[in-house]
């Protein structure tokens, strides 16, 4: 997504540092180490135009608790999903 978009900023959050391919990329920034089943994200609520939860599936302790959580993290009219594999 980043490559193909120049035009938006994405925004990631992990536990661990980003992979190295990614690092110098304009329009790409990491926050971490970012727990995201804390109630600290390190990024302002209502900041995301979409937010993407990818390969969690034995990940996450508490699947509602995770949704409400994106919830607040994504404004309103905008988008969250979550793919599992």
């Amino acid at each position: 997504m980043v490559a193909s978009r120049s035009d938006v900023e994405v925004v990631g959050i992990d536990l661990g540092e980003p992979q190295e391919g990614l690092l110098g990329v304009k329009n790409l920034k990491f926050v971490a180490p970012v727990d995201f089943e804390s109630n600290v994200w390190q990024v302002r609520e209502r900041s995301f135009d979409l937010t993407r939860c990818a390969l969690l599936a034995g990940s996450v302790s508490n699947w509602p608790l995770l949704l409400e959580k994106v919830k607040r993290w994504v404004g309103q009219h905008r988008y969250a999903y979550s793919m599992l594999i």
